[in-house]
């Protein structure tokens, strides 16, 4: 008896061959066409509208991608602080020397939070780089392309520490750090969906997320993100110089670009 079967059209016992039907189709509701160009100088994104929606974490998880045209300054690409106080923040950045890191303060004495790097320096100009830190209210990971990294603490007294801990937090900027009045570490070249969850995602997710670098879909995860800003997609330009951004989580807070020129959309992403 042969357990073969013929894949096709059957009609009165007999074979025909299989019909390709083939057509324009439908847009899929999930396409990643832009980044924002961030040029180093003056350029970064004011979320502080989703503060104050954050600020009870005591966990949490940050994923975006970057394609950074410097890898030799010191650059932020997403911080959380307290604007008006001294040392008492957030940061995700970029370092000549150490590459990726994260570094938590919630005082002007070192021991209060952590700072942590990851081993291999993941940077390369011209190429895009999934990050992420998922902090579990016990001790942060960095993951790199969708991959827990081998990691370094320059600090890890407070290494629970999160966003909860830090007394006076009110601003969330991406591409600059801002504090106690002061602006800087700009970053510069493209960063493409920026995400924060209010929660700690498992290393699973955080391989969906990076999809073969290839951007996937957020609202697929069983845990939705808090914030979210695709970086070009469903944002709208005022027509004279920045750009508003439609915040894609949960909790609605949109953003607003600042000194972002109309042309800094790009339609290079993540493939």
């Amino acid at each position: 008896m042969s357990n073969t079967i013929d894949w096709g059209k059957i009609h009165y016992n007999s074979w025909s061959p299989e019909t390709n039907l083939t057509g324009a189709g439908a847009t899929p509701s999930y396409q990643n066409e832009y980044s924002f160009q961030f040029d180093g100088i003056d350029d970064y994104i004011d979320c502080n509208s989703a503060a104050g929606y954050v600020s009870g974490d005591n966990e949490g998880t940050i994923s975006l991608w970057i394609n950074p045209d410097d890898i030799v300054s010191n650059q932020t690409i997403i911080s959380f602080t307290a604007s008006s106080q001294t040392r008492r923040f957030l940061n995700m950045g970029l370092n000549g020397s150490l590459g990726f890191y994260v570094e938590m303060k919630t005082s002007i004495t070192s021991s209060t939070g952590f700072f942590v790097y990851a081993d291999v320096n993941p940077f390369s100009i011209g190429t895009w780089t999934h990050l992420a830190i998922v902090q579990d209210g016990v001790s942060p990971q960095l993951y790199v392309n969708g991959v827990a990294i081998s990691q370094t603490f320059l600090v890890s007294a407070s290494d629970h520490k999160w966003i909860n801990d830090m007394s006076g937090f009110d601003t969330i900027n991406i591409g600059r750090w801002f504090q106690s009045g002061v602006n800087q570490n700009y970053f510069d070249g493209l960063i493409d969906e920026v995400s924060y969850f209010s929660s700690a995602l498992s290393s699973t997710d955080i391989e969906t997320i990076y999809n073969n670098s290839v951007p996937n879909n957020l609202n697929e995860l069983s845990t939705l993100p808090t914030i979210w800003y695709r970086m070009g997609e469903a944002a709208t330009f005022d027509g004279i110089s920045n750009w508003n951004l439609v915040d894609q989580g949960t909790g609605g807070n949109d953003a607003v670009t600042q000194n972002i020129a109309e042309t800094e959309r790009v339609t290079d992403v993540p493939t």
